[in-house]
């Protein structure tokens, strides 16, 4: 299970969140061989897989440029042959790879040749993100002569930087620009390598130096990374400056707050029980809003004889099966004081989304401190706090504004940090999507109605792991084995969900700006009648520029900047599907607190008919509690 709130642990480290958006999500086009003849992709599963030998270090190639330029001359090289024996299925998906080949040149830098592909992509502009625009003003002033640290090169840079970021719509660019702005002072060469020493080089070292595309991927995106130590102190004024002078537009409205409805317990209500499938919940924190279990107690025994362990407020599952009790997944060993990590993952997130505070000062301060090995532990301890407190942070906002609402928890695919050294196999796929399954009945059995799963898994993520352990051969033997592998998951978790037909399963579509039916994700890629996929707009029903989507993905809620409860109680303000997903969940326990008698079909069918269009998006809605509410409550 792939959890979405660790993407954070990667923000920082990159850089720029969304610059490889193009680099790593495929797809073909218009080309001078009948279609008919090319080889039809409608699936990230179709793409031929390729190898390159790189050696053991991600950053021995980021740094060297040659060594660079023949990776990413390898790569283009074959991503263009592709374009000449395959077709994809969708326009978008093949506008995307152009730009992946784009972006390819711009790291090497060639922006000749990624001008030219860039056209190919009917980009006639670069696409509304900081780190494409920055690589597009490169390629003009390049023509001109001059390099990177010359006065007059620089100079120039940052005024053609500004003047193409005020062709740019503000609200298109502004979550970057408050990126840029907060990130200007912080990233480090030390933090780029610590990322990619922990993260990719691993995968290389299990294949003996050979990477597979998405570890191509990988090193593309520490590039980025790395060249953009450039830009970030020249851009970051000039950010502030956009954003201050646009600071109206920043207090436009906020029409997402005044939708809102709280239910009062003085007023006749049914109690809901919402399952929240998730990394755990703390029932410290949700109280009287979690669900009791009357017929177990605290005593190390199955007092109820359901197969699991005071169950008191809900169940949890290791990676492995392995049955735990309580609802609260351990976070291990830890270098440092969780309160102190969980006040940098709460400063990580306030600098993200433009707030300073002492909090974001500290963390820039100790990110500038750490050496590379601190710094690789000091991310891989964040993601274990991130992981930790994503449910409770969750579960929060579902049971909001509700008084009839109970949380029934499952601690669900958590590491147990005695198993997760053990290589992906079929055995411990097939166990997962058991785990699934024993949840799905779990849930079942505690009466509840609505589920919420902010995550997601697939058979690309699936192989991405199994090149971790070294298992499954050539990139072409493991993608083939992955996918059969991930069949099995599949098809169960699909029936668990099929056989549940009176629980509304609402899950996250993602914070990769990807397709989900492209990607082959499950839940969310899933088509069932009493399933729904959630997409994430911000307050003013515009898509979030995280946002996954696909042809299946009509339902919309606020995802960014979302306030919730996490362990110890403490408040924090996170972005994510996985903030929009429990907001629609917290409005159909509502609307099944005023009439229980709804089924799923009937729920999402109030929200279709009350919810407010999507910009850009006519087909989708964006959730309005308070129409929702009123609809109901005059239909019942």
């Amino acid at each position: 299970m792939h959890n979405y709130f660790v993407r954070r642990a990667l923000i920082l480290a990159l850089v720029l969140p969304g610059l490889l958006a193009g680099c790593s999500a495929p797809a073909p086009a218009q080309n001078d061989a009948p279609s008919e003849t090319r080889t039809l992709i409608t699936s990230v599963g179709d793409l031929p897989r390729f190898d390159y030998q790189v050696g053991t270090s991600s950053m021995t190639t980021v740094t060297d440029d040659v060594a660079f330029r023949s990776l990413a001359t390898r790569v283009a090289s074959d991503r263009i042959e592709l374009l000449r024996t395959h077709r994809f299925s969708d326009e978008e998906q093949t506008r995307r790879w152009y730009r992946s080949i784009a972006l390819l040149y711009d790291q090497i830098p060639d922006h000749e040749s990624a001008a030219r592909y860039r056209a190919l992509a009917n980009d006639k502009a670069p696409a509304h993100n900081l780190g494409s625009i920055a690589s597009f003003v490169e390629a003009e002033l390049n023509t001109g002569g001059g390099k990177r640290g010359d006065p007059q090169y620089d100079e120039r840079f940052a005024r053609e930087f500004k003047a193409k970021l005020r062709e740019v719509p503000f609200h298109a660019i502004r979550e970057d620009l408050v990126t840029w702005r907060g990130l200007a002072d912080v990233p480090n060469e030390d933090g780029i390598r610590a990322a990619a020493e922990s993260i990719t080089d691993p995968k290389l070292k299990a294949s003996n130096g050979v990477a597979s595309d998405s570890v191509v991927a990988e090193i593309v995106n520490w590039r980025q990374a790395y060249r953009s130590l450039y830009w970030l102190p020249l851009v970051g004024p000039i950010a502030a400056d956009i954003l201050d002078q646009n600071a109206l537009l920043e207090r436009e409205g906020d029409l997402w707050t005044p939708r809102q409805i709280v239910l009062d317990a003085t007023m006749p209500g049914t109690e809901v029980r919402i399952g929240v499938w998730d990394t755990g919940v703390d029932p410290d924190v949700l109280g009287g809003a979690m669900w009791l279990n009357r017929e177990e107690r605290s005593n190390g025994i199955d007092d109820d004889g359901n197969g699991f362990i005071d169950d008191l407020h809900g169940i949890a599952l290791t990676s492995l099966g392995t049955r735990r009790p309580g609802t609260v997944r351990p976070v291990g060993t830890l270098a440092r004081p969780y309160d102190e990590l969980l006040g940098m993952v709460i400063a990580e997130a306030d600098l993200l989304r433009g707030v300073e505070n002492s909090g974001t000062l500290a963390f820039k301060q100790l990110l500038q401190s750490l050496s590379v090995d601190e710094r690789a532990v000091f991310d891989q301890e964040r993601a274990k706090i991130a992981g930790f407190i994503h449910g409770t942070h969750v579960a929060s906002i579902a049971v909001a504004g509700n008084p009839f609402a109970r949380i029934v928890a499952a601690a669900y695919g958590y590491p147990d940090e005695t198993e997760d050294t053990r290589p992906p196999s079929l055995e411990s796929v097939i166990v997962e999507a058991e785990s699934s399954k024993a949840v799905i009945r779990y849930f079942r059995e505690q009466g509840v109605r609505v589920v919420t799963m902010s995550w997601i898994t697939s058979a690309q993520l699936l192989e991405a792991e199994m090149e971790r352990h070294g298992v499954g051969g050539s990139a072409e033997e493991r993608s083939s084995l992955a996918r059969a592998w991930f069949a099995e998951h599949r098809s169960r978790l699909e029936a668990a969900i099929r056989e549940a037909p009176e629980i509304l399963f609402i899950c996250g579509a993602g914070n990769f700006s990807d397709d989900v039916d492209f990607a082959e994700y499950i839940p969310a890629g899933l088509q069932l009648p009493n399933l729904v996929t959630v997409g994430a707009v911000d307050a003013l029903d515009r898509p979030a520029s995280f946002t996954s989507s696909g042809k299946g993905v009509w339902l919309y809620a606020n995802g960014s900047n979302i306030e919730g409860l996490v362990p110890g109680g403490q408040t924090a303000v996170f972005s994510g599907t996985s903030g929009a997903v429990p907001q629609v969940a917290n409005l159909a326990a509502k609307l099944l607190a005023i009439s229980p008698a709804l089924k799923p079909e009937d729920i999402l069918r109030a929200l279709r008919e009350t919810g407010v269009t999507v910009v850009d998006l006519p087909e989708a809605r964006s959730i309005n509690p308070k129409k929702a509410v009123a609809h109901v409550r005059r239909a019942k």
